[in-house]
């Protein structure tokens, strides 16, 4: 049976009885493994002794491995759970022969499939099966699901945030679950006791992802150079997103090294301040825009960066020409 990628987080926390076989596949390892102690726990009741391990190597060096484990009995009692932490379609063929009576078994199976696609054997098994027998895709979060498990998250924590930071934050980590946990929890630590996170307070903490050689021509078009503007503005429709995300965390990174200066740093001590560090070549230019730059005007863009994301997930063309207008008038 397919799963509904929309109901995995509920299911997984809460798998129906009839359940004996999960598949979870995709290229966001996180989002595998996140939903995979989901059901761990769900299944196993956190009983360690319940959970059987079984890597792939394991299974093609002692192929009856397999069955011996899915029919074996729990000596205390209590359903047991086989994982297979790192499945290839090379498992297929195994997997069909073992799992012809499967569901008359004691065990239930938890199948990791990180990078198999959609034309896999594997992910074609699990979903050819009965109800019981389940596959789920596991895909990069999309910006909308970032926004909700970040609402979710600080909610449950007693935090609030305006909207442009709720977008800014979500914005910035989509697409890894893992890391968008790990930066909520340095999050909510770095505010603490505070009860309501602010733009300064993303910037402090985001994990930076590192700034490619597009940083220098950025930082020249903020710095008023005009060719470097109309190379900015000149993307693909399909690229508008990323594009827009490139610049948002540039522009994120230059609010830290204001903030620091508006708390009385000298911009060059305020530079050393950004994780990652400045490339050595980049440092000036970083201290020509900053020096031009308002802690105000960096939030303007910030709201218009995220209004130019909005646009693009409804109507990219428009979004592309507002672009062109904003980065190069």
């Amino acid at each position: 049976m397919k799963g509904n990628a929309q109901d995995a987080d509920k299911l997984c926390a809460a798998p129906p009885p009839n359940w004996r076989a999960v598949l979870l596949f995709g290229h966001e390892p996180g989002l595998i493994k996140e939903r995979g102690a989901a059901l761990i726990k769900a299944w196993t009741g956190g009983d360690a002794l319940s959970l059987v391990e079984l890597p792939l190597a394991r299974l093609k060096d002692d192929p009856g491995l397999l069955g011996y484990e899915l029919h074996a009995v729990s000596l205390m009692g209590g359903e047991r759970l086989v994982l297979i932490p790192d499945a290839g379609d090379s498992l297929t063929k195994m997997l069909k022969e073992q799992l012809a009576d499967f569901p008359q078994t004691s065990a239930r199976l938890l199948v990791y499939g990180q990078g198999l696609t959609s034309k896999s054997s594997l992910k074609t098994l699990f979903e050819a099966g009965d109800n019981s027998f389940v596959a789920f895709a596991c895909y990069a979060d999309e910006a909308g699901q970032s926004a909700r498990l970040v609402r979710e998250t600080l909610t449950a924590a007693g935090v609030s945030a305006p909207p442009p930071v709720l977008e800014a934050l979500a914005l910035s980590l989509s697409g890894d679950r893992l890391l968008l946990r790990r930066a909520l929890e340095k999050l909510l630590l770095y505010i603490h006791p505070a009860e309501t996170v602010t733009l300064a307070d993303i910037a402090a903490v985001l994990p930076e992802a590192a700034l490619d050689a597009e940083e220098e021509e950025m930082l020249r078009w903020l710095d008023g150079d005009a060719l470097a503007a109309v190379e900015v503005a000149s993307v693909k429709q399909a690229d508008l997103i990323g594009r827009v995300r490139l610049v948002l965390r540039l522009i994120l990174r230059l609010y830290t090294a204001r903030a620091h200066m508006d708390a009385g740093l000298p911009a060059k001590q305020a530079l050393f301040k950004l994780t990652p560090p400045v490339f050595f070549k980049s440092e000036a230019l970083y201290l020509r825009v900053l020096q031009v730059v308002t802690t105000q005007g960096l939030e303007r863009w910030i709201a218009r960066l995220l209004d130019v994301e909005r646009l693009a997930k409804r109507d990219g063309g428009l979004a592309l020409r507002r672009w062109q207008r904003l980065v190069a008038p």
